[in-house]
């Protein structure tokens, strides 16, 4: 209806006249270019043509973004409703496919890395194992890999119940350390050797009584006003002779030491000795300190070293170590004797006293660091629980 307006408009007008300048040229008119009412009219429709295909255009690109958005939605909404089943594989497959493919041989790739922060190559950030961390607390002193038994564990829960130690500590070779404080006559200490404590005057091994302390000048035994020395108070009272053992069973790897007083003139006939005693009866120990000595049914059988000078109530310390098929006796903490003995001979044994000769004597403390035969003391133990 425009275009016949614009045609009867352009019509009125005398043939070739000139109706306007103007420059179109995207439909090929010149801005120098006179328009003639015919060419006006030829711009209309190519005008008209112009507009119609640009709507045309812009309708096709409208509705191929529309189906591109639809067409991602839907992928969206698939992705998110399928649980992660159309997901990316995550990071650790990559890994895992990375780790099934063969490697060649003969390459770097199959020699095992080693750190060159450890002696043996291995990777020194790797976190310890947990048979590693029980090794080093239960081990044998040699570094091995050795968990605890049955019978080890239960003397472990159950050894301080039974000895009544005033101080127990288990050492991170395997071995215990135990010290007993017999100034305080404590009554559970009465029954942890055999035989038993007495509390009777006249027996050989009984609690000391009133009267009857030492004075020492080796810093052992109880408080005192000197600073060098100490009155004692009480102990483990041994007369005449006798024998006395710790129900503990170690092996034949110990420490033992002992605070001592005598309280008569020392003579060539008496002995005391710290021992180490096995299941037939047999002991080896330090007599006096100064002497290694063989025992055989509670007397001195062989004999190294000899015996130092022994002062009436001055305070001593003893000390005796056995290991493998070598024993030494200490004094006031030097070595004085060193013996051997039979290894198999003494598996395991028991820690005492061996006296003889009128001795008369106070043990005050007792300490003692050893490895403990596990199933023999698991055997003691239980068969204490059923009495």
């Amino acid at each position: 209806m425009e275009l016949e307006t614009e045609l009867q408009s352009a019509q009125s007008c005398a043939p070739g006249a000139v109706i306007g300048v103007g420059s179109v040229s995207t439909i090929g008119y010149h801005a120098d270019k006179p328009w003639t009412a015919r060419g006006a009219v030829r711009w209309s429709r190519q005008q008209k043509r112009f507009v119609g295909d640009l709507a045309m255009r812009d309708h096709k690109m409208f509705r191929s973004k529309s189906l591109a958005l639809a067409s991602l939605s839907l992928i969206l909404l698939l992705l998110g409703g399928s649980g992660g089943l159309l997901a990316a594989p995550q990071q650790g497959s990559s890994k895992k496919e990375k780790k099934d493919t063969p490697k060649p041989k003969g390459t770097d790739a199959d020699k095992p890395k080693t750190s060159p922060d450890t002696k043996d190559g291995s990777d020194a950030s790797a976190e310890p194992s947990a048979t590693n961390d029980k090794a080093k607390s239960t081990g044998d002193g040699k570094g091995e890999a050795k968990p605890l038994s049955i019978d080890e564990e239960y003397v472990r829960s159950n050894l301080e119940g039974f000895l009544h130690p005033n101080a127990i500590q288990w050492l991170d070779d395997g071995r215990v350390k135990l010290s007993f404080d017999f100034t305080e006559k404590n009554p559970d200490h009465e029954t942890i050797f055999s035989p038993k404590v007495s509390s009777e005057i006249n027996s050989k091994f009984r609690w000391s009584v009133r009267g009857e302390y030492g004075w020492s000048y080796t810093g052992t035994g109880t408080s005192s006003s000197s600073k060098n020395s100490d009155w004692y108070y009480g102990g483990l009272r041994m007369g005449n002779d006798g024998q006395a053992y710790l129900n503990c069973w170690f092996t034949d790897d110990l420490e033992v030491d002992a605070s001592y007083v005598q309280f008569v003139s020392h003579n060539a006939k008496q002995s005391f000795g710290v021992v180490f005693c096995n299941e037939s009866g047999k002991a080896i120990g330090a007599n006096y300190g100064t002497q290694c000595a063989t025992y055989s049914n509670g007397k001195i059988s062989s004999k190294k070293g000899t015996i130092d000078q022994v002062l009436n109530e001055h305070g001593l310390a003893f000390k005796l170590k056995v290991k493998d098929g070598n024993f030494e006796a200490f004094r006031d903490g030097r070595s004085k004797a060193k013996m051997e003995y039979t290894k198999k001979s003494y598996p395991s044994g028991r820690v005492g006293f061996i006296w003889g000769g009128g001795v008369a004597s106070i043990v005050h403390r007792l300490e003692i660091v050893g490895r403990i035969d596990a199933k023999k003391m698991a055997l003691a133990i239980r068969n204490a629980a059923k009495k």
